[in-house]
């Protein structure tokens, strides 16, 4: 029994797997970008007063923030990770 769901497991192909759970990582980082810039001020007052990322002002802090959650998406799921 368990041999059998094992190898039905195994027959399953990687990306069948892949693409589903990269989509769901990408939405993540991708609605928390838009979250962001819907209102610009509560995500810096958000970086300043919670985050207090060192070495960095807040505003920086914040650009960098956004610009790795909206390119991110885009590398996660690009199809020649996901099948190749």
């Amino acid at each position: 029994m368990i041999g059998n769901v094992r190898d039905w497991l195994e027959a399953v192909p990687y990306s069948a797997l892949a693409i589903p759970l990269r989509f769901a990582v990408a939405a993540v980082f991708w609605n928390s970008a838009m979250t962001k810039l819907a209102n610009w001020d509560s995500a810096l007052a958000l970086f300043a007063d919670e985050y207090k990322v060192p070495l960095i002002p807040p505003e920086v802090a914040a650009y960098v923030a956004v610009s790795i959650e909206l390119t991110r998406p885009v590398l996660l799921v690009r199809w020649d990770h996901v099948i190749g």
